[in-house]
């Protein structure tokens, strides 16, 4: 699970949206409980920015919301600054204005 979290935090901060919802998939098939719910809400993210970059605004919005949701069954995920993910994503939906960000990783 490792190889494709690294890869998949990568591709994302590459702009490499599709790829990297496809190496986070491969990790969240195996993991469980708030881990699942935090690579989920990230594959989600990637997701919406695909549709950015296909020019699909309101769809990449939309995503956004549900990307969201999911971040709120999570209380705390060490492996990235998920606060900052929130926020970035917070200040899309509220701005209804998408802009691309990058994920930091937490070396805990």
């Amino acid at each position: 699970m490792e190889g494709a979290w690294e890869e998949g935090i990568q591709f994302f901060n590459e702009e490499r949206f599709w790829e990297s919802h496809e190496a986070l998939e491969q990790a969240w098939h195996i993991a469980k409980g708030v881990e699942r719910d935090a690579i989920q809400s990230i594959i989600l993210t990637a997701a919406a920015f695909v549709h950015y970059q296909k020019g699909e605004e309101e769809i990449c919005l939309s995503i956004m919301k549900r990307a969201r949701a999911k971040m709120a069954l999570v209380k705390a995920y060490e492996a990235i600054d998920f606060e900052g993910l929130e926020r970035n994503i917070d200040d899309i939906i509220d701005s209804e204005k998408v802009q691309l960000f990058k994920l930091r990783i937490s070396r805990v």
